[in-house]
């Protein structure tokens, strides 16, 4: 609420309502229907993992659960909780809770690793270049990205080892020993990556880095469609301090919170005029919005089938 009034006062509608109004809709458009393709390779991503784990799945199912969550994310004020709903979810699906909870736990580390060094390596090496060019530059980015995502798990792995021992966790310190356990656990994360084979781990990187290339671009479009153009530093420091964000146990507030505050506060800072800001902020929402609504109808109708089906059950 504080976030929403604060937003209210500071934000020049009547200039934001002007740039919405001359927005590139069309640009728009196609940042919307990005999303399909990032749900897609976000599924298939989880099925690579699950593979790995020898779970049992439908694709079609998980990815409705994918547009289903969008809507919870919209509706509950906690990403716990929405991490929660999902894992119940899938292991309804896939019938074994531990190792759904191992694939989803690897997979999360995993993405926000790949978008926190694409997001620093455009943000370090790349500083206030606008976005055009730079072909080679980019290609070897991703290509040091992808060595680097390769050869985590046996690092991590080695580490496992050496931790109890660099540690000292036989010491009676509570602060040891629970910095012990966190790092531990982070580390058996990445270090599970090594369970699949090699076209797996080559397969789950490429569409982690084609997917995070979706993202980008459609922060991109969405810029461009309100008249914002972002240097590859902009966009680096975007999606770094989003992800952080978005990650968070608390969002603050129901539909519109802690991120699209601090996506306007972002781009206010980096000298973007704030009803340009605010407008982006609101089409980002908007996007948000749609598909969640399209989330709500399918969780909807679910229950809806559910119900149906426990009814006949019981007339049996």
């Amino acid at each position: 609420c504080v976030f929403l009034i604060a937003a209210v006062i500071i934000v020049p509608w009547t200039k934001t309502w002007q740039v919405l109004v001359t927005s590139d809709l069309i640009l728009i458009g196609v940042a919307f229907l990005l999303t399909i393709p990032y749900q897609l390779l976000s599924t298939t991503s989880y099925c690579i993992v699950a593979t790995g784990q020898k779970i049992t799945f439908d694709f079609w199912y998980i990815f409705r659960i994918n547009l289903i969550m969008v809507f919870y994310d919209i509706v509950l004020p906690s990403t716990f909780f929405v991490s929660g709903l999902r894992w119940y979810r899938y292991s309804k699906q896939t019938k074994s809770p531990s190792r759904t909870l191992t694939s989803i736990a690897y997979l999360k580390a995993f993405n926000i690793l790949l978008t926190v060094l694409m997001s620093f390596g455009l943000l370090l090496f790349f500083d206030s270049k606008t976005i055009k060019g730079y072909i080679f530059e980019i290609v070897a980015l991703i290509v040091g990205i992808a060595l680097i995502l390769f050869f985590t798990p046996l690092i991590c792995k080695n580490l496992t080892h050496k931790l109890p021992q660099t540690m000292d966790v036989s010491s009676k310190s509570l602060t040891k020993f629970l910095l012990y356990k966190y790092f531990y656990k982070i580390l058996s994360a990445f270090a599970n990556f090594q369970n699949l084979n090699f076209k797996s781990q080559l397969f789950l990187i490429t569409i982690g880095i084609a997917s995070q290339g979706i993202q980008y671009y459609a922060y991109i479009i969405f810029a461009e469609s309100v008249g914002i153009h972002l240097t590859y530093a902009q966009l680096g420091t975007l999606r770094a301090i989003l992800l952080l964000v978005a990650n968070l146990p608390i969002n603050f507030s129901v539909g519109i919170g802690l991120r699209e505050v601090t996506l306007v506060s972002l781009l206010a800072v980096m000298d973007i005029p704030l009803e340009k800001a605010a407008a982006m902020s609101l089409v980002v929402f908007a996007k948000s919005l749609f598909y969640g609504l399209i989330g709500g109808i399918m969780e909807a109708i679910l229950l809806i089938n559910n119900k149906k089906t426990d009814a006949k059950l019981n007339i049996q």
